[in-house]
C-alpha cells in the first residue's frame, strides 16, 4: 500500500549554527507486516556500501511502506538525519521543487535557496558531503526526476517507483522488485487488521487474500471494510469479491484507499499506443501468454495509435504487466481486471470482439500446426478463418509440438471456454479436436474430460453430427478411464449412433472398437472377441492399413490374455511391421503395439523376450513424450523381476511406474500398488547391493 503524504517540520538554522538533522520519516503502518526478506536485502546492500536502491513495483505493493520501515529501523545507521520527498502525489513533483524542499530540509534559508536547477543540485551535493544521511525519493515517475536529487558523499537513497527504473543503473543503483504477498504474508496482515475475527474464519481468509491478489492495498481495504463492519463475515465478503466483474469497485473505501485508483494513475502516465496494448492484451483468454499473443494486438489496427514493439517494454517497466519466464508475461491479476474494465470502457464492442477473437483464431492455428507435427495422419475438417493468423510458431518435431502443447494447455482450454461463451461453437469444437495429440500421449484425464465434454456440447450447437460423434467417443474413453463406466457405454454407444447418421464407416468401426476394449476390460472378453474380429474383417476389406494396426493391437492384448499368449505375438508381430511401414509415422502406436507384446510374451512366460520388448517399448515411448506407455512398459519391467525372483528389481519398476500414472491421474497407480504389496521385501537384496546392480528404473526409456 502506498502512504499518504506526512511531511515533517522543517527546521531552519541560523549562519554558525550547528547543522541541521532533519527528521522527516512519515509515520509506519500499525498493520506492516512480513517483507523480511526484502527487509534482509535492504540490511544488506547498506552494510555493502550500496548508495543507491530501488524499490519498483506495481502500484499497491507496498513499496511506500517497506521503505519507511526500513528507513526507522535504520536511523541509528543514519545519524546526521533522514530526508523525505513524496515526489508523486496529486501531480509529479519538478527537480527543481524536491531540490527546493530538500534543501529547505537541511537548513538553508528559503532566500538563500538558489534559482536554477544546477546550482541547487550542487548545494545539495555540497551540504551533504561527508554526513551520514538516508534520502527516501518516494513516488517518483522516472530517471529523469531523480539525477539532480542525489545527494553526495555517504549518504544513502531509497526511492520507490512503480517504474522500474532501470536507466539508473548507470548511477550505481541496485533494484530491489517488490511482489505480492505471500498467502501467508497475507493472512498474517488481515489477522493484524481485524483480529480474532481471521482466526475464527481462517479458510475464507486465505481465500480473500487470494481474491486481493497479495496485493497490501486490497488487503488493507478489505480489513478497512471489516472493521467498519463488525457483522460482515469474511465469507460474506469472500463471496461478494468472487465476482470478477464488480470486485474492484468493491475493493475501494470512501475518501481512502482505492485500488481503481491506484492502477488508474499507473495507466494514465502510459503513452495512446502503450494504453491501447494495455487493454487489448486483458481481452487474451488465459492468465500468462507468450510473444505469439503480443503479435496478435500489434496486427491489429485500431483507431487510435497502434501499438508497438516499444509498448510492450513500457508495461513491463511501469509494473503493470510481468515476465514471469522468458518470452512469458502475465497480469497479476487485479490489474488484469482494471486493465478489461478499461477495455469495457474504451473499446467499442466489435473491436473487443474482433480482438478477441483474433486471440483465439491464432492459438487455432498454431494448435493445428503441433497437432499436425505429432499426428500427421489424422483427418481435420477445414476451417472459416475471420483473421489471417501471423508468426504462428512452426513446431522443430514432435518433442517441440507436444512440449508447446503442454505449456500452452491452459491457453487453449480456456480459448476454448471464451469461443463457447462468445457464440462461436465451431471454433470451440475446433480447439478441443486440436488437443488431441496432447491427450493421446501425455494424458491429462482430468482437463480431457471437461475438453471432451466442452467439445461434445459445441458440436450439438453447431449441428455437425460428425463432429459430435468425435468428441462423443472420446467423452466415453476419458469416462471410462475416470471410473465412471455406466457413462462410458453410454458416450460410446451414442457414438456409434452419431457416426452412423454421419456415415462415416471408419467412425462406427472406431466406436464399435472402442466398446469391444471396454467390455474386455470388464472381464466380457467373448463379445469383445466377436466385436473386435468383425472390425479387423472390415478394416482389412477397406485396406486402410493404420487403422488395421490399431485393431490387431486390440485383439492381440485380449488374446494375450485369455489363454493364446503366441496367437497374441502373432497379431502383435504383424501390427508393428505395419506401423513401421507407415508413410506417415506413428510412433505413439508402435510403441503401444510393442509393449503389447511384451505383456503376450509375459502371459507366454517367454521372460526374455518380455524384458527386450518391455525395454524396447519404454525406449519408443520415452522418445515420444508418452508417459502413459513407458509407465506400462516398466511394470511389465516388474513384473519380469518378480517372475525371476528379483524382488529389489521388482520394486524399484513398480514404484517409478506408479509415480508416473500418480502424475497423470490414472487408477493404474491403484493396480501397480496391489502387485507392491505382494513383494517379500524383507527378501530384497540390501541396499548397498541394490545401488551397485548398474539398473536405473528412471532411466529405461
Amino acid at each position: 500500500m502506498q502512504a499518504g503524504t506526512i511531511h515533517g517540520g522543517i527546521h531552519i538554522h541560523r549562519t554558525g549554527d550547528p547543522p541541521v538533522l532533519p527528521r522527516q520519516l512519515i509515520a509506519t503502518s500499525h498493520t506492516f507486516t512480513g517483507r523480511d526478506d526484502e527487509l534482509a536485502e535492504l540490511d544488506a546492500l547498506h552494510s555493502r556500501g550500496n548508495r543507491l536502491v530501488v524499490l519498483s513495483g506495481p502500484g499497491g505493493v507496498g513499496k511506500t511502506t517497506l521503505a519507511v520501515r526500513w528507513a526507522h529501523g535504520s536511523a541509528e545507521r543514519f545519524r546526521e538525519g533522514q530526508i523525505y520527498v513524496e515526489l508523486g502525489g496529486q501531480r509529479p513533483v519538478s527537480p527543481d521543487e524536491a531540490l527546493g524542499t530538500m534543501l529547505r530540509a537541511l537548513g538553508v534559508q528559503p532566500a538563500n535557496v538558489p534559482g536554477s536547477r544546477v546550482e541547487r543540485s550542487s548545494m545539495l551535493r555540497s551540504l551533504t558531503a561527508g554526513r551520514s544521511l538516508l534520502v527516501v525519493l518516494d513516488n517518483a515517475d522516472s530517471p529523469a526526476q531523480i539525477g539532480d536529487l542525489l545527494p553526495a558523499g555517504d549518504a544513502m537513497v531509497v526511492i520507490t517507483s512503480r517504474h522500474r527504473m532501470a536507466d539508473l543503473v548507470a548511477n550505481g543503483a541496485v533494484l530491489v522488485n517488490l511482489g505480492p504477498f505471500s498467502s501467508e504474508e497475507g493472512m498474517r496482515l488481515l489477522s493484524r487488521a481485524v483480529g480474532s475475527r481471521v482466526a475464527q474464519e481462517p479458510e475464507q481468509a486465505r481465500k480473500l487474500a487470494s481474491l486481493c491478489g497479495g496485493l497490501p492495498i486490497a488487503l488493507c481495504v478489505a480489513a478497512s471494510r471489516l472493521a467498519n463492519r463488525p457483522h460482515l463475515t469474511l465469507g460474506r465478503l469472500v463471496a461478494e469479491l468472487a465476482d470478477e466483474t464488480g470486485r474492484l469497485a468493491r475493493l475501494s473505501v470512501p475518501d481512502g484507499y482505492s485500488v481503481p485508483a491506484v492502477f488508474d494513475t499507473s495507466y494514465r502516465s502510459l503513452p495512446r499506443s502503450a494504453a491501447v496494448l494495455y487493454r487489448r492484451l486483458a481481452l487474451h483468454p488465459g492468465h500468462d501468454f507468450g510473444p505469439g499473443a503480443v503479435d496478435v494486438v500489434l496486427s491489429l489496427a485500431p483507431s487510435d495509435g497502434r501499438p508497438g514493439v516499444d509498448d510492450l517494454d513500457r508495461l513491463l517497466a511501469a509494473n503493470l504487466l510481468e515476465e514471469i519466464d522468458e518470452e512469458r508475461f502475465r497480469f497479476h491479476d487485479l490489474i488484469r481486471l482494471h486493465a478489461h474494465g478499461r477495455a469495457e470502457a474504451e473499446e467499442t464492442s466489435a473491436d473487443r470482439s474482433g480482438v478477441t477473437r483474433a486471440f483465439i483464431e491464432w492459438y487455432l492455428a498454431a494448435a493445428r500446426k503441433a497437432d499436425e507435427a505429432i499426428t500427421p495422419y489424422r483427418r481435420r475438417p477445414g476451417f472459416d478463418w475471420k483473421s489471417e493468423p501471423a508468426n504462428v510458431p512452426v513446431p522443430g518435431g514432435r518433442g517441440d509440438a507436444l512440449g508447446w502443447f503442454e505449456r500452452e494447455l491452459g491457453n487453449l482450454t480456456a480459448a476454448a471456454q471464451t469461443a463457447m461463451r462468445h457464440g462461436w461453437p465451431d471454433l470451440t469444437w475446433q480447439l478441443c479436436d486440436a488437443l488431441w495429440p496432447l491427450f493421446l500421449n501425455r494424458k491429462h484425464y482430468p482437463v480431457r474430460f471437461e475438453v471432451d465434454g466442452l467439445g461434445v456440447a459445441a458440436a450439438r450447437e453447431w449441428g455437425d453430427v460428425w463432429a459430435e460423434a468425435v468428441m462423443t467417443k472420446r467423452l466415453g474413453r476419458a469416462s471410462w478411464t475416470l471410473g465412471d463406466r455406466a457413462a462410458a457405454e453410454r458416450h460410446t454407444r451414442a457414438a456409434i449412433g452419431l457416426y452412423t447418421r454421419a456415415k462415416d464407416p471408419d467412425g462406427v468401426d472406431d466406436a464399435w472398437e472402442g466398446f469391444a476394449v471396454m467390455l474386455r476390460d470388464s472381464g466380457r472378453e467373448a463379445e469383445a472377441e466377436r466385436i473386435l474380429t468383425e472390425v479387423l474383417a472390415r478394416k482389412r476389406a477397406r485396406a486402410d492399413p493404420r487403422r488395421i494396426a490399431l485393431t490387431l493391437i486390440n485383439l492381440g492384448t485380449l488374446r494375450s490374455r485369455t489363454g493364446d499368449p503366441i496367437g497374441a505375438v502373432t497379431l502383435l508381430r504383424e501390427a508393428e511391421l505395419i506401423l513401421a511401414r507407415l508413410v506417415s509415422v506413428d510412433p505413439y502406436n508402435l510403441a503401444r503395439a510393442t509393449i503389447a507384446r511384451a505383456a503376450a510374451h509375459l502371459a507366454g512366460n517367454d521372460l526374455a523376450e518380455a524384458a527386450l520388448a518391455a525395454t524396447r517399448g519404454a525406449e519408443l515411448a520415452a522418445a515420444n513424450g508418452s508417459q502413459f506407455e513407458r509407465a506400462e512398459a516398466l511394470a511389465l519391467l516388474g513384473s519380469v523381476a518378480e517372475h525371476r525372483s528379483e524382488p529389489a528389481r521388482a520394486e524399484r519398476y513398480y514404484r517409478v511406474a506408479v509415480e508416473i500414472f500418480e502424475g497423470l491421474g490414472s487408477g493404474r497407480a491403484d493396480d501397480l500398488r496391489a502387485g507392491l504389496g505382494r513383494i517379500d521385501t524383507d527378501a530384497a537384496v540390501p541396499n548397498h547391493l541394490e545401488e551397485c546392480d548398474g539398473e536405473d528404473p528412471r532411466r529405461v526409456g
